[in-house]
Formats: structure tokens, C-alpha cells, sequence
């Protein structure tokens, strides 16, 4: 989940909610959802470049993946 203003995307300072539902493909837009936070991986920055961002957003998610598990909630 990123809440932020999505600096390496834009220039404009309003916030946004954005949550990544690892292995989920389905049209789930306009329905209210409950997202629990179990741990912050770092802070929102920008980065240099989108590719750049790919990188950290897959450790991210590999990193999200080993805390999920660690805690039973195998994705």
C-alpha cells in the first residue's frame, strides 16, 4: 500500500491510496475494502527514473511476501 502524493509519477502534491492485492486479478473499483497494516517498509520517495521504481517496488513486494508468510498468511 502506498499513501502519498506519488512524487517519481507526478508533480502534483495531492495524496492518493494505492494497494497492490498480490495474486487477485479481478474489477473490485467502487467496492469498500478493509486493508489491515501489518508492517512500513520505507518511506515514499522519488525516484530517478520509472524502471528504478520497478526495482523497488518488486523488492517491496518480495519483502511484503517474506513478512506475509513469516506470519501465516501465505499469498
Amino acid at each position: 500500500c502506498n499513501i502519498g502524493t506519488r512524487p517519481t509519477i507526478t508533480s502534483s502534491l495531492r495524496r492518493s491510496i494505492e494497494v497492490n492485492i498480490f495474486c487477485f486479478d479481478e474489477d473490485i473499483y467502487d467496492t469498500i475494502l478493509t486493508v489491515d497494516f501489518i508492517h512500513r517498509l520505507r518511506s515514499e520517495c522519488r525516484f530517478s527514473s520509472l524502471n528504478e521504481l520497478a526495482q523497488a517496488l518488486a523488492a517491496d513486494r518480495q519483502t511484503s511476501v517474506t513478512i506475509l508468510n513469516s506470519l501465516n498468511h501465505n499469498i
